[in-house]
This record gives structure tokens, sequence and C-alpha cells, in this order.
């Protein structure tokens, strides 16, 4: 914040923040004559422009104007050298009524636009001019000439420099071709088109250099090579800048013009940073500048020198030449500059009461408080760094907090000032400040509102670019991300030639649209950002930071292979490649292309090993990517070297919860001995009693894991505890709750089948069922919840016998089948459920006529998972509730002697289950022999 705000405050802004280019100053007394726009004492004997000569096969030529005629336009032509304005265009406006077939119509509408222009109707102007053109016969140069000159004083550039192309190209042999060759390159300078200025002013073949040609002594010939410096300067061209500026002094020159050398190069050597060699060429400067007699160059002159001593750090030595500038007989302007300076001077070295002291100094030397408004916004700018100043110590601990006061006091001065001076020439710099004084409040909407005045207020510069940014930068804090992306891709079209942006802004802003780009889901922006930022700059700083940003935010749109190809350009110099290289690995580990992840990380491992921020990942991707390789035994190894080198590093827990799930799995496959559940328990506990961390997901987690260790060994009290803990601890993360809670209650389910009082642990544990479908009824668990609940009610029933038991197990089934979060194997165990529930309730009636109703239903319930009645489209069935929905149904099939029906049954589940054969042949013997069907050929 406090950098950008320096293009403003900075000890260099005297040479950055010129109010006109060295070149323009002295050149518009050359430049004016060679216009036409001259002096008034200079225009009196001006002598209208010499027609060219006429083509062979021209028209005869009119007749010689009558006497009447020639007084008309002497008489107007007069009055326009007599700076008698109004009554030339009167007089002009006369002749054309009068004579409109005079051949020197079109000559006197010239002269009358001319007089229109000089009394300040610019737009009047233009339009007579523009709508008198296709008549302008052998003036129609001048006509253009003129209109470009219009639209440069209106600050309209870019159509100035169409006009006097226009001309150039039109009237290949105009008189005013040298004059119009410099007014276009002057336009595009002033449009900061630099590289254009450089190809219009020295291309041999160009309309500059071929009007030279004529004209080599003409001063708008060096002011040309002038400006070509200047160019060249902006390109940071320094090397050729220089050699043209020396090449210049050997000219036969005017004082003014030397002086102007002299003072070119002075800049050519601060700009390329050479501050003893243009410490040296100032004094040259100021020498050639009293050689004018120019009050004005000479301040101009103390100005530069001032700011190469503060670039020096002789602050003190730069005080003394500003002094120079406040007395007369140095221009009031650029005394108050002068002053300014000293009070920027000050502010930049934290002297605040010096500079309140020269600010108040100025105060009393302004006449009528005409310069109210300079002060009102000094004031505010001293605030403002005072501020900026303190906070930037705060944030280094070196001095106390500032009070908000500051602030306050700095935004009431630009509010101020944009009250009582609303055409002021610091409106937009007041916007502009009071902006970051809202920004730093953290009155982001305001500041919005702030920048975006200071926008439309400021002209087009350094300031405008800043306030452009700003408003970037608030739109995207503010989320308003599309135009924030619209404001960053502004100022990277609209500033990329300011010398000053480019230093400290421009990659910022590339990066930051990058960033914008992906969050509103634009890649194709985000990789068009980041070509246009390697072409501009690859040496940029934050080229890598930008690479990196692509291939992280790639990575996890699951675009690996596009993320591996921007990580890739990343230099090998670069001190980034090692963060370059792990992401490379990890998009790998993205695709699931273990043996090249694992390989990766390997040889990353034994690259980088001075990366200590970095080392401890890099260990346990291996170690992951080593697992899911399929070499577990290999794994174990590097999760246990990794815990044993980096206890304390972030990873350790998830090394540690990888080393207690090994020992589950070990069980699992291999069926070892209780002590390794008890490994496992040690393991996952190590987690959460580390006092030196805080409890996170992953302790809860590693609780969890715990529990279902103990739950495997049958240490059912062990598991109750640490679930219960879980349930009433209640920890932010709804769904670990939700699965803490049905561990709980399948730990009761298991408690009752070895309880002696096996009812209330049952009632207990579809208590805690019946909970998760009320607390959690939109989580996962919800339709298992409601299974097991079922599970549970038909337990009950059998111990007690009670219908609404069975009554309320079968809803419970229902709602577990009907639940939108339930998987196959979810409806598939319910549905068995509901069916042995009705097969179970249909024991208690002794009416077959009752009875059997209810046994179809139940038979219903078990073919339909069976034949896959339960399973869409898009499904796959659950293999094992498949098998025991086919057992089921052919036992109910046999306790029915429905023989056929039963063979039938077990036929379907050998065909759909081979590897069960050898069981279902023996069921389909035993069918066939009770009821003396054929044996199976």
């Amino acid at each position: 914040m406090d950098e950008s705000l320096s293009i403003e405050l900075n000890p260099a802004a005297a040479t950055r923040r010129r109010p006109r280019p060295l070149w323009a100053a002295a050149a518009s007394l050359a430049l004016c004559l060679a216009l036409g726009w001259t002096p008034r004492a200079l225009s009196q004997n001006a002598a209208p422009p010499t027609p060219a000569p006429p083509p062979a096969n021209a028209p005869a030529a009119p007749l010689p104007p009558t006497p009447e005629e020639t007084r008309a336009f002497e008489a107007a032509r007069n009055a326009f050298q007599d700076r008698n304005y109004s009554v030339a265009r009167k007089f002009f406006a006369e002749f054309v009524q009068q004579f409109p077939g005079s051949d020197r119509a079109a000559e006197a509408i010239l002269i009358q636009a001319r007089a229109t222009l000089e009394q300040g109707e610019v737009e009047s102007a233009l339009k007579l001019l523009e709508s008198s053109l296709p008549k302008g016969g052998r003036v129609a140069d001048e006509y253009r000439y003129w209109m470009g000159v219009a639209h440069h004083s209106q600050g309209r550039f870019a159509a100035a420099a169409e006009q006097f192309g226009r001309l150039l190209k039109d009237h290949p042999a105009s008189a005013r071709r040298l004059e119009a060759a410099y007014g276009e390159a002057r336009a595009r300078f002033k449009l900061g088109e630099w590289s254009r200025v450089v190809e219009l002013l020295r291309s041999p073949s160009g309309s500059f250099r071929e009007a030279v040609k004529t004209r080599p002594k003409d001063d708008l010939a060096t002011s040309g090579d002038l400006m070509l410096v200047e160019a060249l300067l902006e390109l940071r061209n320094y090397g050729e800048a220089e050699t043209l500026a020396r090449s210049l002094e050997g000219r036969k020159l005017t004082v003014e013009l030397r002086w102007r050398i002299q003072q070119t190069l002075c800049r050519v050597l601060l700009e390329s940073q050479r501050f003893p060699a243009a410490l040296t060429q100032s004094s040259n400067a100021v020498l050639s500048a009293r050689e004018t007699g120019a009050p004005s160059a000479v301040a101009e002159s103390l100005q530069i020198q001032a700011a190469i001593l503060e670039r020096l750090n002789q602050l003190a030595e730069a005080a003394q030449v500003y002094e120079k500038n406040l007395q007369p007989p140095t221009p009031l302007e650029r005394q108050l500059e002068a002053l300014l300076q000293l009070i920027r001077l000050h502010v930049a070295r934290n002297q605040f009461n010096a500079a309140t002291q020269r600010l108040e100094l100025l105060l009393a030397q302004s006449a009528g408080g005409t310069n109210a408004d300079v002060a009102l916004i000094t004031y505010g700018e001293i605030f403002l760094r005072q501020f900026l100043s303190a906070a930037k110590s705060e944030a280094t601990n070196t001095t106390a907090s500032v009070s908000t006061n500051v602030l306050n006091e700095a935004t009431a001065r630009f509010d101020q000032l944009l009250r009582a001076f609303p055409a002021s020439r610091f409106t937009g710099l007041a916007h502009l400040y009071r902006g970051w004084a809202l920004w730093s409040q953290e009155r982001t909407s305001e500041s919005q509102e702030a920048f975006r005045a200071a926008l439309q207020a400021l002209p087009f510069g350094e300031d405008q670019a800043m306030a452009q940014y700003k408003l970037a930068e608030v739109q995207f804090r503010l989320r308003d991300l599309t135009n924030a992306a619209v404001s960053f891709r502004a100022f990277i079209d609209r500033y990329a030639a300011l010398p000053r942006i480019q230093n400290t802004l421009y990659d910022q802003a590339l990066l930051h649209l990058i960033r914008v780009s992906f969050e509103l889901k634009d890649g194709q922006g985000a990789a068009a950002a980041m070509e246009k930022f390697l072409s501009w700059n690859p040496n940029s700083a934050l080229v890598d930071s930008g690479l990196l940003l692509m291939g992280r935010r790639l990575t996890l749109l699951d675009q690996p292979e596009k993320a591996r190809d921007w990580l890739s350009k990343i230099s090998e110099k670069s001190p980034q490649k090692d963060v370059a290289e792990l992401a490379i690995a990890r998009s790998f580990t993205q695709e699931g292309n273990w043996p090249m992840a694992l390989a990766r990380y390997s040889a990353w491992l034994n690259r980088f090993t001075n990366a200590p921020d970095l080392r401890p990942r890099a260990e346990f991707n291996q170690a992951w990517a080593t697992y899911q390789s399929g070499a577990e035994s290999n794994a174990y190894s590097l999760f246990t070297n990794f815990v044993a080198l980096h206890p304390t590093n972030d990873l350790a827990p998830l090394a540690q919860f990888w080393i207690g799930d090994f020992y589950l799995r070990q069980l699992r496959y291999t069926n070892a001995e209780i002590q390794l559940y008890t490994n496992a328990e040690i393991q996952f506990r190590k987690i959460y009693q580390d006092t030196n961390r805080v409890p996170d997901e992953l302790t809860y987690q590693a609780r969890m894991q715990e529990g279902r260790a103990a739950f495997t060994r049958q240490g059912f009290n062990n598991a109750h505890e640490i679930f219960s803990q879980i349930v009433n601890e209640k920890p932010p993360y709804q769904d670990l709750v939700a699965r803490a809670y049905f561990a709980l209650a399948d730990c009761l389910m298991s408690q009752a089948a070895i309880s002696t009082n096996a009812f209330a642990k049952y009632a207990e544990a579809g208590k805690a069922y019946q909970n998760i479908t009320f607390l959690y009824g939109t989580n996962p668990v919800a339709p298992k919840a409601w299974g097991n609940l079922g599970n549970c009610l038909l337990q009950l029933a059998q111990l007690q016998q009670y219908a609404t038991s069975y009554q309320q197990a079968t809803n419970a089934y229902q709602q577990a089948m009907a639940h939108p979060l339930a998987t196959v194997a979810d409806r598939s165990r319910a549905e068995v459920g509901l069916g042995i529930a009705l097969r179970k309730m249909a024991e208690n009636f002794t009416s077959p006529k009752e009875r059997q109703p209810v046994l179809d239903l139940a038979q219903w319930h078990f073919q339909r998972v069976l034949y896959e009645k339960n399973v869409s489209n898009m499904e796959q069935p659950d293999r094992f509730w498949q098998r025991v929905a086919g057992l089921e149904s052919g036992r109910l099939s046999e306790s029915l002697q429905d023989w056929k029906a039963a063979v039938g049954t077990y036929e379907r589940l050998k065909q759909i289950l081979p590897q069960f054969s050898a069981d279902m042949d023996k069921r389909i013997e035993r069918a066939r022999s009770d009821t003396g069907l054929p044996a199976a050929k």
C-alpha cells in the first residue's frame, strides 16, 4: 500500500512527476511559431502562406480580384494581425458572404477559424474548418494543420495525430510538412506511444526526417531530436538516448536549445541511475539555464539537481537547493513547487512538525488565500503519510500504534478541499488520497467510490493509473469479480507504457488478473494473462509466482497435465523451482499415476536437499505414493521414520493416523493377534493426547479410529466410552459426530448381545439410532440408522413378542429403503430386514389365512433384492445382500414346501455367484431329495 502511494510521495517525484516534458517547455516557442499560433507581438507582420505553383493541367486562373474585394480582405487580415479577433471574425464572415466565388474565400475562412481559436472557441473553429474543408483548395493543408492544433489544445491527442497524419499523406509538398510531422509525433508522445514516436522521428524515410532535409537548421529539427531522446528515455533505452543527446551539443544552437540539451542529458543520467554523473551534469544544466536569462529555466534545473541529491541521500544538500527556488525572481509557480518539495522532503523523513511549519509559511506568503487548495491537499497528504509511516513501523514492532485520528484528519482535509474547491487542479488527487485513507480504515465500499471519482477526474498519467489499480483491488476485495477483471484489464491495456507503472504495479496487476480469472472460472482468461506476463517481462520476480498460481489452480480444477505445462516453464535457476517440482509431483498423484509420482518425489528429495520448509511434505507424499503403489511395508517404514524425524510437523498426526490404520489392516487381512489392535489404539491415542496440538478434525478422527479398534477387538466398554465422549463434546464436525453417534449405537447393539439385560441395551441402542434420524436426517448415516433401528426393534419384538414392535420395525426398514441418500447396500439390507420382520410377524398368526399373505409379502421383498428390482439403471447390485436375500427366499420356500421354487432360487444364486456353487449344489440336492424331484443331470 505504501509502495504504491509513493508514486506521489517518493523522493524522486520531482523528476517523475514533471508538469511538462522538458522538450515541451522550451520547444513551445518554436512549435507555436511553426504552428502559426505566434505571440501577438510577432504575428502582426505574419505573411500568408506561399501558394504552391499550379500543375500544368490546371484550369485557367481566375480573374484578378476587384479593388473592393482586395480592400475587404486586407481590412479583415489587418484586424487579425492587430489581434482584434472579434472584428476579424466578423470581417472575414462578411467577406465570404459578399464574395463567395473569390479565389481567397477558402483563405478567409481559414483565418476566420484561426481568429475563433484565438478567442478560445475551439469547437466553433473546428466546426468551421471541418465544414469548409472540401472547398479548402490550395490551403487545404492549412485546414488540416489547424484542425490538428485545435484537437491538440483540447487534449484530444489521437484526433490531433490523425489530422497531422492526413496532412502528411494528402499534401506531401505542403510547406507545413515539418510542423505536421513534429505535431504528429508530439501528439503520439502525449498518448504515451513511445515506440511510435521513435518510429516517426527516427525513420530515414519518414516525414520528419524528409522534412528536416529541407530545413536542417530549423529549431523544430532540434526540438524533434530532443523529443526522440525523451521517447528513448521513456523506453529505458538510456544508451541511445545519451548518444543522441550528446550529438546535439555540436550544433549551432540558441542558448535556450543549448540549455534544453544539457537538461535532457541530466535526466538521461538520472533515470539510468548514474547519480554522480547526473549531479555533475546538473551543474552544467544550471549554468546553461542562467545563460538563457530565464528564471523558469534556472528553477527547473535547480529542481532536478535537488532531486539527484535526494537520490544520493544527500538530503540536507537537496534542501539547500530547493531553498534557492523560494526567492524571486523564481516564478511563483516554481516557488510553490519548491516549497512543496521541501514539505515532501520533511514528510518522507517523518519530520511532520517541520513539514507543518513549512506549510504554514506557504499560507502566510499566499495572497488572498489563493493557495488554500494547495494547503489542504498537502495537509491531508502529511497526515496520510504520517499514518502510513507509523503503520509500517508498527508492522516491524518499532513504534507504538498510531491513532486512527490521523486518518480522520487526512480524510477531513480531502473532504474540505472537494467541497470548497470543486474545480481545483487537485480534485482528482484529493479523491485518490481520500480513497487511500478510506481503504486504510477498511471503509472499502466508500474507498471504491473515491477511487472511481479519482479515475474520472485525473488526467492520463501515473496518478490515474494508480486510481485504476486501486479500484480493481477494491472490487476484488468486495468480491465484485467481474468488474475487478474489467478494471485490471483496463489498467494493463492502458498504462503499460508508463515507466513507473511498469516498475511497480504492472506485474502485480497481471498476477491479480490471473487470480481473478480463476475465481470467475475463466481458465482461458487466466492463460491469456499469463502469456501476456511471459511476453511482457519474463524476468519479472513475479512471473514464477504466476506460473505457480496457474499450476496450482489447474491442479485444483483437475487438469494436472495443463498444470504441469505451466509449472515446467519455471526457470531452473528460479528460487521457486523446488516448489514447482513438488507441485508437478503432486499432479501425478492427482492422476493416480503412483509410479510416476513416487519417482518424482524421490527425485525431488535427492535434488533439493536444502529446502527445510518443503522437505517434510515431500517425505510424507513419498510415503503415501509408496503405499498407493502397493509397497505397504515400505510405506510403513517411511511413515514411522517421518514421525520420528518430524514429531512436531503438521503432517505428523496424519502419518500417525496411517500407522494406526496399518495395524487395523494387518488384522483384517492376516487375522493377527489382539495385540495388533492395541498397537493401533496406541498410535491413534498419540495424536489426540499431544498437548501441543490444537484440537482439530484429525484429533477426533483419531479418537474415532481408536474406538473402532477397541470395538473390533470386542472391547465394547472402551469403545462405548470413546464414542460417548465424542457425542457429548459435539465438536464442529457434523459428519464426524453423526458417525460417532452411529458407532455408539452399534456398540450398544453388540453389548446387548452379551448382556444379561439385553432388552435394556437394545432399547438404549434403539434410542440412539432414532436420535440419529432426528438430528442427522440429511447425513449419509441416516438411512443406515433407519435400517439398524429396524434390526433393534426386531430384536425387541422377538424378546417380548410385541406385535407393535414388529410394525415399528417394518416402518423403520421402509424409511431406510425410501431415504434419498440410501445406497444400494442400504436399501438391500433394509429390504431383507423387512422380509425377515414380516416372516417373524407371520409366525404369530395361528390361522393360515392370516399367515400366508404376510409370508407372500416377505417372499416378494426377498425376491426384489434377488432379482435386482431395487436397483436403478445407473447402479450395480450389492452381491452380498443379493446372496442373503436369495438364501432367505430359498429357506422360506422350503418351509412352505415349495421345492421347485427353492431349487429355482438356489439355481439363480449359483448363476449369479458361481463361487458359492458347491454350497448351492448341496441345497439343491437336499431340496430334490425331500420332494422326490429328479436329480440334476
